[in-house]
């Protein structure tokens, strides 16, 4: 009975470890993103207002208040995570002039909803822009992958938000 269940909660725990898939290393997701050269990591960091501006916008809080990016010459990378159902995705984003020109999944950790790294589905964040709050397009949901669009779209939003912080 013991053996059956340490088996069980090895299965259990190691679940998400088999789960994770590394799609682009973030540093690659950067050099393509600036083929002329890269330029330094830069920092933003959420205040409080921020923060609250955040959570109107996405509806949740960001689990972070400080946030990576590249600049270079009004184009700005992101590499930004939100909980899938329970584990992070880690996706690019590329804005330029309040568009998102570029968004790419890099690591995805959850057993489902896996179809959101697919150029099909991210042509659809391709060109938005944010109007009030809203997209100014509709991002479809994938049958099973709800969780993971509902997590892309908030990305998609975060990273215009930024944007517009980042590019005074």
């Amino acid at each position: 009975m013991k053996k059956i269940l340490l088996i069980s909660l090895i299965i259990i725990f190691s679940n998400s470890t088999f789960a994770e898939e590394i799609y682009l290393e973030p540093e690659e997701f950067i050099n393509q993103t600036f083929p002329s050269g890269a330029p330094e990591e830069d920092f933003f960091v959420l205040e409080d207002n921020e923060m609250d501006e955040v959570y109107d916008l996405i509806g949740d809080t960001y689990h972070t208040p400080l946030i990576s990016f590249w600049e270079k010459e009004g184009k700005v990378a992101y590499i930004l995570e939100m909980i899938g159902k329970h584990e992070f995705i880690t996706a690019g984003y590329v804005v330029k002039n309040n568009e998102v020109v570029d968004a790419k999944i890099l690591v995805y950790r959850e057993k489902y909803g896996w179809e959101v790294r697919f150029d099909s589905f991210l042509k659809q964040i391709r060109g938005q822009k944010l109007n009030g709050s809203k997209l100014t397009k509709g991002i479809y949901n994938i049958s099973g992958a709800t969780m993971s669009v509902d997590s892309m779209r908030e990305l998609t939003k975060l990273s215009l938000f930024l944007y517009k912080k980042v590019i005074k």
